[in-house]
């Protein structure tokens, strides 16, 4: 179940990281040659970043990784040590990165360039339980209860979503993220919303994919958010993941949602026009990428 877990854990993190590269509208810096910095941490684990180097468009698979750099982790402002190369564009410290700390990651060049970003991980356990009750119209899905207490003393983002693997009628299965997640909550951040008139038992509102929100509506206060997922008729398991990320994690990931959404969103009867903004969020000072912390809270699901 554990080693489960983990697969489920790697898979939706490797869904977060794809395209993490794209600058930031208020940073001028030419796409080409730039610094890329990625990295993200994690309470408990070890602290690693990616550096690259970016190519002539924003595809990253024209990216060069950067060997030599001298990459320097700060802890709330004390300089532990330097991230060692282990290949790949990956730079390793022996640092684990602690819960509610301030970690500084700063990148010198040989040509002479520096790059920077910083990030604050949040809570190991914030205070998060989910449950789920009923089975809707016989089929594998049912309502979940998402159970939250909140510490008045930090600022928390969080992020929902559900990996399932579904079975397919002589394919074996297949593993992907619950497309709709229908909830009336009124905490849920409404960015990637449709009302749904007809509405789905009961639930008029639809995210795509993710149910994203954060505390300052109900600051220090146990809440309680039941939501259910559509067309799950087929499912062997289920992992409910609920992420609390820092603010740039936070902001970063909803740009990249938006950015992706923005070309859908043209005019009928004009030329083609993207009434949305499509950039990526990035912290890194001199350069390009996200610097985050996230830690996360999951329960799995099993059918026979």
């Amino acid at each position: 179940m554990v080693e489960m877990i983990k697969k489920l854990i790697c898979f939706i993190v490797a869904l977060f990281m794809l395209n993490a590269c794209i600058l930031d509208v208020e940073v001028e810096l030419p796409l080409e040659n730039s610094i890329v910095l990625n990295g993200f941490l994690v309470p408990g684990d070890t602290v690693s970043v990616s550096l690259n180097r970016s190519g002539a468009s924003t595809d990253t698979a024209g990216f060069e990784e950067i060997r030599d750099a001298t990459v320097t982790l700060f802890e709330n402002g004390v300089a532990l040590g330097l991230l060692h190369y282990k290949g790949n564009g990956i730079y390793r410290a022996e640092t684990v990165a602690k819960e509610l700390t301030a970690y500084k990651i700063v990148v010198e060049t040989p040509e002479g360039e520096m790059a920077w970003a910083e990030t604050t991980t949040p809570e190991i356990e914030f205070g998060a339980s989910i449950d789920k009750i009923n089975d809707l119209y016989g089929f594998k899905s049912g309502n979940y209860i998402l159970e939250l207490s909140d510490n008045p003393n930090i600022d928390n983002f969080y992020w929902v979503c559900i990996a399932r693997t579904d079975s397919v009628y002589n394919s074996g299965t297949t593993k992907n993220l619950a497309y709709s997640l229908y909830t009336n909550s009124p905490y849920i951040d409404r960015f990637n919303m449709t009302y749904d008139p007809m509405g789905s038992d009961g639930y008029y509102y639809d995210y795509e994919m993710f149910l994203h929100f954060d505390d300052r509506s109900f600051s220090g206060e146990t809440i309680t958010i039941d939501f259910i997922q559509t067309g799950a008729w087929n499912l062997k398991s289920e992992n409910v993941l609920f992420f609390n990320a820092d603010i740039h994690y936070s902001n970063y990931f909803k740009s990249k949602l938006i950015s992706e959404k923005g070309g859908e969103y043209l005019a009928e009867d004009m030329p083609p026009l993207n009434y949305v903004p499509s950039f990526l969020y990035t912290n890194v000072h001199n350069g390009m990428g996200i610097l985050g912390s996230y830690s996360f809270y999951s329960r799995v699901f099993t059918y026979d």
